[in-house]
């Protein structure tokens, strides 16, 4: 790889003032909601739709970079399927309870259990495309 690409891949996330152009998840992200340890059983396992729930840290880049897509399906599919996010550093209990040990890591909860699960990065139409089909075999 030459240095002009190398260049190119690493400011690939940043604006040209240094801000990086990818949002972690936050508490109002389109209709994206963060969620804590202590709400976790009433918010997740206790719901009566489909829940998927995204692990995620503020040094994951790779979960910035699945922020979009993530919120993207959470807007398309709202009747279909609440989207939460939980920040691991955060909120270790749940994380570690669910054996989580790699980041992004998502996890789609149907009755209260996991009926799917991701770890890693992946296309956005690639990631929607398998959770539809997920919930459809429910």
């Amino acid at each position: 790889m030459t240095s002009r690409r190398r260049g190119a891949v690493r400011n690939c996330f940043r604006h040209a003032e240094g801000e990086r152009r990818i949002p972690a998840p936050t508490a109002e992200t389109d209709g994206v909601q963060e969620i804590a340890d202590a709400a976790f059983d009433t918010e997740v396992l206790a719901s009566s739709h489909p829940v998927l729930v995204d692990f995620w840290a503020p040094w994951c880049v790779k979960c910035k970079a699945m922020a979009p897509a993530i919120a993207q399906l959470a807007e398309e599919h709202a009747e279909d399927l609440r989207v939460v996010t939980m920040d691991v550093e955060q909120n270790p209990a749940t994380a570690a309870r669910l054996g989580v040990i790699s980041l992004p890591a998502l996890k789609l909860f149907v009755g209260g259990e996991v009926v799917k699960s991701w770890t890693g990065a992946m296309p956005g139409r690639v990631f929607e495309a398998e959770v539809v089909a997920a919930l459809a075999t429910r």
